[in-house]
C-alpha cells in the first residue's frame, strides 16, 4: 500500500485538497480528527494525559476539557513537549489500524492529513509527502474568516508555524493553493496521474 502524508500551512487548505483526492478513490486518515475524538471519551490517550497532567484536565463526562490542559501545556515548553509526544505515539497508532483496515479492503492508496507529519516522524513511514500553501495575504484571510479571529491572532499562529521554504524543501510535491479551485483540482490531478501510474505500474 502507497500511503501519502499530507500537511502544510494553516489556511492553506489542505481539507480541500483530501475532498479532491477523495474523489479519485483515495482515501483519508485525518489525524486531527482522531485526536479529538480520542479527547472526548475514557480512551487510552485520556489516561495517559491524566497520569501525566493530573485530574484537573478533565470535563464532567471523563473526557479533557482542552481549555484546562491548554492553560497546563502552553505554559511550559517542556510540558508541551510531553503533551506532543504522548499525543502522537497514541494518534499514530490509530492511524496505522486504519490503513491496515483500508488495506484489508483493496485500497492500494491511503492519504495520512497530519499537520504535524514531520513532528511526529510519521512522514518516515510514507512514501509520498505533500505540502499545501499559499500566499500569506491568502493565508490570513481564510483563517481569520475561517475562524473568527483577528489579523493579529492570525499572524501569531502563522510566525509559530514552519515557512513555505520549509515545506518546499522538505516534500515530494507541494501544491500551492493561492488561485482557484479549478487551479487547485489541476494541481491534485497531476499528482493523482503520477502516483496512481507509480502504483500500477
Amino acid at each position: 500500500m502507497k500511503i501519502i502524508g499530507i500537511t502544510g500551512q494553516s489556511g492553506a487548505g489542505k481539507s480541500t485538497v483530501c475532498k479532491i483526492f477523495e474523489k479519485y478513490g483515495i482515501p483519508c486518515v485525518n489525524t486531527d480528527e482522531i485526536y479529538h475524538s480520542m479527547l472526548c471519551k475514557n480512551s487510552s490517550l485520556v489516561c495517559e494525559l491524566v497520569r501525566e497532567f493530573g485530574i484537573e484536565i478533565t470535563d464532567w463526562q471523563g473526557g479533557i476539557h482542552r481549555p484546562a490542559l491548554a492553560k497546563i501545556v502552553f505554559s511550559s515548553k517542556e510540558k508541551l513537549n510531553r503533551l506532543n509526544k504522548i499525543a502522537h505515539f497514541h494518534i499514530l497508532n490509530s492511524s496505522r489500524e486504519m490503513i491496515s483496515e483500508y488495506e484489508s479492503k483493496g485500497c492500494d492508496t491511503v492519504m495520512v492529513d497530519a499537520s504535524q507529519l514531520f513532528e511526529s516522524g510519521f512522514d518516515k513511514e510514507c512514501d509520498v509527502t505533500i505540502a499545501v500553501v499559499g500566499e500569506y495575504e491568502t493565508l490570513i484571510k481564510r483563517i481569520t474568516e475561517r475562524d473568527g479571529i483577528s489579523r493579529q491572532e492570525a499572524e501569531k499562529r502563522l510566525v509559530n508555524q514552519y515557512s513555505k521554504e520549509y515545506f518546499k524543501e522538505k516534500c515530494t510535491y507541494v501544491i500551492e493553493n493561492s488561485s482557484d479551485i479549478n487551479a487547485l483540482e489541476a494541481s491534485v490531478k497531476n499528482i493523482v496521474d503520477v502516483i496512481k501510474g507509480e502504483t500500477n505500474g
